[in-house]
């Protein structure tokens, strides 16, 4: 089971404050599917791996899905959830709704081909997409004052260690 232990509030808060529209998250996304709405019972009977889970038992720990509250949570590569993210945005779009998407990621992604891709994609087809990065430091290759750099120049406000932040994507 992968723990958001310390990211609570701000799964909560995120969610909370959204509101309506998709909400799309990595692997760390059991806190985030509480405060979507999803039943707890479904949840767990989904982390036993039972049919009556919110993934009918197919998912784990890792892949909660529930379409029905636009919950399109956990992926178990990263950052392979952020394209989908921005996809879903162009869909909405297309469609005329008015509804935008959540799209919740670590820093960890920022390492990985597709959070360049998804957020240049996003911007170019100006789809109403809404990225939240966690910095966390739990970045498992290649972690360096760099990175924070990097996204300081992709944010606003510039981010400190430990804080969470909101590309500016317009």
């Amino acid at each position: 089971m992968h723990l958001a232990i310390g990211e609570e509030a701000v799964h909560v808060g995120a969610v909370v404050g959204f509101g309506k529209g998709d909400l799309f998250c990595p692997y760390r996304e059991h806190v985030l599917a509480l405060a979507r709405g999803i039943d707890p019972k479904l949840i767990m009977a989904e982390l036993f791996g039972k049919a009556t889970g919110v993934s009918k038992g197919k998912g784990g720990s890792m892949h909660l899905y529930e379409p029905k509250m636009d919950f399109y949570g956990g992926n178990a590569i990263v950052a392979a959830h952020l394209p989908h993210a921005v996809g879903a945005a162009y869909a909405r779009k297309l469609m005329g709704e008015k509804a935008g998407l959540l799209c919740i990621f670590g820093d960890g992604a920022t390492n990985n081909g597709t959070f360049f891709e998804a957020i240049n994609m996003a911007s170019l087809w100006e789809v109403p997409v809404l990225f939240l990065c966690e910095i966390s430091l739990l970045i498992t290759s290649l972690f360096s004052e760099l990175n924070l750099d990097m996204l300081s120049r992709l944010c606003l406000p510039h981010p400190t260690l430990g804080e969470t932040l909101f590309l500016r994507i317009f």
